[in-house]
């Protein structure tokens, strides 16, 4: 992973990624190198995409939306056990549940960019340093 991970916060030009977890009918990137490329380049364009505990909670999805400097809306976070993805910046992904003027994963005129970026900025900053091995 530590190859796509990118370098800065990339410019967004949508609110939540296509691709919903579980929703067979969002899965519209081929399963092949440009369908892969695709997938990230959604994920380097949206602000958010949605996460939520599916086999487990910590996933490959949480690290590719990380890398992707996009910022995962966790759904069900607060039945996310103490002893699960111990090392991961939970107060975050809690900030960014509660951004003022998000709304069902979309944004509306109250957004509040500013500290979106300072949430994005600091996933980036742990995604760098701790999820490259």
């Amino acid at each position: 992973m530590p190859e796509n991970i990118v370098g800065c916060i990339p410019s967004k030009t949508m609110d939540l990624a296509s691709v919903l977890p579980g929703h067979l009918e969002t899965y519209e990137f081929e399963n092949t190198l440009f369908g892969a490329q695709e997938y990230f380049r959604t994920l380097r364009s949206s602000l958010f995409a949605i996460a939520e505990k599916r086999a487990g909670w910590e996933s490959k999805r949480v690290q590719e939306i990380l890398a992707s400097g996009c910022v995962p809306l966790f759904l069900g976070l607060d039945g996310l056990p103490n002893n699960t993805m111990q090392i991961y910046p939970r107060h975050l992904f809690r900030e960014a549940l509660a951004l003022p003027g998000l709304v069902g994963g979309r944004v509306d005129a109250g957004f509040e960019m500013n500290r979106y970026l300072h949430i994005a900025s600091q996933l980036l900053i742990f995604t760098k340093r701790r999820l490259i091995a």
